[in-house]
């Protein structure tokens, strides 16, 4: 805990990172936390990779909350100015539903809601696509989770009958516009209550909330709230909690405090540099398991967390200890043809990127 201590943490735990591309990350203080595990330094190659002390460490987090560190991936979401749309789906290239989607933590791939559906050929051809074998792969690991990182967790919501904010810890019935990114919210007041519609409120309310756009939702057979929940098949979202609307809630890293960096190959302060985190919290579901650390050319941060339970410290050490000592590098040159270069000799080429991309974890986060 001494190194927890000495980090200059703000008094609230959700930290907003950097003013200009703000993120908000979790730094809530575990119970207890394990000392540094002890490393055999036969494995580290000091010529490639360095042990970070506790001074590091505590340098490390002060940087990172300070804003001078680019955070931008978490377990392949994107928590940085975050969007809605522009998220497609790994195995069939269709855009994804952020409402309702899956990650393959395994693969570190976003599947939308078909291809998880697509347990046989027969519904396969249903989909007009066939991607068994890959997607078998991807069940096999038992690591398919699903997500609901999107705009309408982030966004505050206001109720399109009574026009007053929505308390998504208390819940809301919503549903998707047509043509437009946008959706019609009624809060569980005006539902509870089955309010009487007054289209023409409505209509004026949102044509001039959105710029005189016109938006088409009239339905004359449409006199209450229930009726429009009903006949519209709108949704009903509640939050477990507060910090759901933040994307880093979904993430699965918890506290970034139950990480601890303990090896990197940043010797030179190059752009492309990685680290090597642990989890030390005994008491957190990702106890003892590794996190890989990438900066692509972009000084983009990423995170991702190895859930192969092969993957332990000890086994990631060798494969890096065998990465440096090799020295190697093959690419594929603009010919076609492979080509060997040392490792740090160009981008995504150090060596716990190299790592990385041996284990299929992403390195380039645009």
């Amino acid at each position: 805990m001494d190194i927890i201590n000495k980090i200059n943490l703000p008094e609230n735990p959700v930290v907003k990172i950097d003013e200009e591309e703000p993120v908000f990350i979790f730094f809530d203080k575990p119970e207890k936390i394990d000392n540094l595990p002890e490393i055999d330094t036969n494995l580290i190659n000091e010529k490639f990779v360095k042990l970070l002390s506790s001074d590091n460490i505590i340098k490390y987090y002060n940087n990172f909350i300070k804003g001078d560190l680019r955070i931008y991936v978490f377990n392949g979401a994107r928590v940085i100015d975050y969007e809605c749309g522009g998220c497609y789906c790994d195995y069939c290239r269709t855009e994804v539903d952020l409402t309702n989607y899956y990650y393959c933590y395994h693969c570190y791939s976003d599947m939308c809601t078909y291809c998880y559906e697509e347990t046989s050929e027969e519904i396969a051809i249903k989909n007009d696509a066939s991607r068994e074998k890959l997607l078998n792969k991807c069940r096999s690991c038992n690591l398919i989770k699903p997500r609901n990182i999107n705009c309408d967790n982030i966004c505050d919501k206001v109720c399109d009958s009574c026009h007053k904010d929505i308390d998504k810890l208390i819940g809301y019935y919503s549903v998707k516009e047509e043509n437009v990114d946008d959706t019609h919210d009624i809060c569980l007041k005006c539902y509870n209550e089955d309010k009487k519609y007054l289209w023409e409120n409505v209509e004026n309310y949102i044509e001039d909330l959105r710029d005189n756009i016109k938006i088409h939702i009239k339905d004359e057979d449409i006199t209450s709230t229930k009726e429009m929940v009903e006949k519209r098949g709108m949704k009903f979202i509640k939050h477990e909690s507060e910090r759901e609307k933040y994307p880093f809630y979904h993430t699965d890293f918890g506290s970034m405090l139950n990480w601890f960096p303990i090896i990197t190959d940043d010797l030179s302060n190059s752009e492309d540099h990685g680290y090597i985190f642990i989890n030390l919290n005994p008491d957190d579901k990702n106890y003892k398991k590794i996190c890989l650390q990438s900066c692509d050319d972009h000084s983009r941060c990423g995170y991702f967390i190895l859930y192969n339970k092969e993957h332990t410290l000890d086994n990631i050490l060798k494969m890096l200890k065998e990465i440096c000592d090799k020295n190697t590098v093959i690419r594929i040159n603009c010919f076609g043809k492979e080509q060997k270069e040392e490792l740090n000799c160009s981008h995504h080429s150090s060596p716990i990127q190299v790592l990385m991309k041996k284990l299929g974890v992403p390195v380039y986060y645009g």
